[in-house]
């Protein structure tokens, strides 16, 4: 009944009136596209480079004003777009429309491609240059290389994932006009260039995982004093929206304090941890301690399961085993990592877990292609078309690299990448 009025109202009047366009000054790759309906129905946006059109916006639910966000354009180019109406099972399309997006502000840090090749979705990330002209930013690459989001960072960038439900990038920030690590804090920066939201998490280092309640969990570090001398070791830290924080997991009460590279630092740098990670099937978490050349499984009541790595509870196969390294994250049955390989070559690495056997069997790897070793952070995810996209730390490189081990594209980004995530459009997942 519902569809044949809203066929009828159509019949005598316009699918869609008053339909706008307004380009985001910052960041530049969103649009807003506002019309009024003639009847209450669904709507999406339907635009691309030619009245062809080639790209869809998720479905705005039912109503006859509708606003809706045009997100992951390219910078300076005029787009067409029509808006079309969900009526059953037929498409009630508007007329051709266009807009042309702002040019990429001036002293946005831009990258520079090598080769041609152009896959799908896009690799988002940070990147951190340090020194006299330190700057920090926030990229959506797509799949040319080419900058689809962006955002400029104040302060030191740490760790960096898309939000669960898709709408943002969550960044861990360092404020260095705060004075301290005090100044630590989580953003969510929406992807549609709504306003970003903080939320404090003093001491807060290199990585976090964000809960399915919408809380985050966060390394944070600690200091003892033990025999007159700082330690500084690290615990991970639970903050909700209202920023209520309780601990979960503190190195100092599981851990025992040995001597390492670390002691030679002021406090002392004990466990480092760099990145972490959470399984919700499992309920465990993953950390990284970058001194013992370790990654801990902990579970939600701060209990330490199982021990990765240098004298872990697990043999390797077939493998030399790693250490130190970034990044752990949870794969079915298994765990990938960056491997800075202290000794060699940095690559990327993931394991098949066998807990019956306590054994840690590499499924696939990639080295550096040039031999290079990354000190600080690597991270890389495999996209579902068997392709890697890797990001190798201070090297500056984000890689493209085939299921067989060839590199198709190389972005240089002039400084640290961080965190590596991979979505295959900027639209809400939920």
């Amino acid at each position: 009944m519902a569809t044949m009025l809203a066929t009828l109202l159509l019949g005598c009047a316009p699918p869609v009136e008053h339909v706008t366009a307004s380009v985001h000054d910052d960041p530049v790759n969103v649009a807003t596209i506002e019309f009024t309906s003639a009847s209450d129905l669904p709507a999406h946006v339907e635009y691309g480079p030619t009245a062809d059109y080639g790209f869809s916006t998720p479905v705005d639910a039912g109503g006859v004003d509708h606003t809706i966000d045009v997100i992951g354009l390219l910078a300076d180019t005029c787009y067409h777009y029509r808006v079309v109406l969900e009526d059953g099972d037929e498409d009630l399309s508007g007329e051709d429309h266009t807009f042309t997006t702002q040019p990429l502000p001036a002293d946005l840090p831009l990258p520079t491609v090598e080769g041609t090749d152009r896959t799908g979705g896009n690799a988002i990330f940070t990147v951190q240059q340090a020194g006299a002209e330190m700057w920090a930013a926030a990229y959506a690459l797509d799949g040319a290389g080419n900058v689809v989001w962006y955002d400029t960072v104040d302060g030191l960038v740490l760790g960096a994932h898309t939000s669960r439900d898709g709408r943002a990038l969550n960044i861990q920030v360092s404020h260095p006009s705060q004075g301290d690590a005090d100044g630590s804090a989580i953003l969510t920066v929406p992807f549609n260039g709504g306003e970003t939201t903080e939320i404090a998490v003093p001491f807060a280092h290199h990585d976090f995982v964000e809960m399915e309640d919408g809380s985050f969990v966060s390394i944070v570090s600690v200091i003892e004093d033990r025999d007159g001398e700082a330690v500084q070791g690290d615990a991970l830290v639970r903050v909700d929206r209202d920023g209520n924080s309780e601990e979960i997991w503190n190195a100092f009460d599981t851990l025992p304090l040995e001597e390492n590279e670390g002691w030679d630092l002021q406090p002392i740098d004990w466990t480092h941890a760099n990145g972490m990670d959470w399984d919700p099937v499992h309920h465990l978490f993953a950390v990284s301690l970058f001194r013992q050349k370790q990654v801990l499984l902990i579970d939600e009541d701060g209990a330490v399961l199982n021990t990765l790595g240098v004298d872990g509870d697990f043999t390797f196969v077939d493998d030399p085993g790693f250490g130190p390294q970034h990044g752990p994250k949870f794969t079915e049955g298994g765990m990938q990592l960056f491997d800075n390989a202290g000794d060699g070559v940095s690559r990327v690495v993931e394991y098949a877990i066998d807990a019956e056997t306590q054994t840690l069997t590499p499924r696939w790897e990639l080295s550096h292609p040039w031999g290079a070793q990354v000190v600080v952070m690597g991270d890389a995810v495999r996209t579902p078309s068997g392709q890697v996209v890797s990001a190798w730390g201070e090297k500056g490189d984000l890689l493209t690299t085939s299921a067989d081990g060839q590199v198709s594209r190389r972005v240089l980004m002039g400084g640290t990448i961080g965190r590596l995530s991979w979505r295959e459009d900027l639209y809400p997942t939920e």
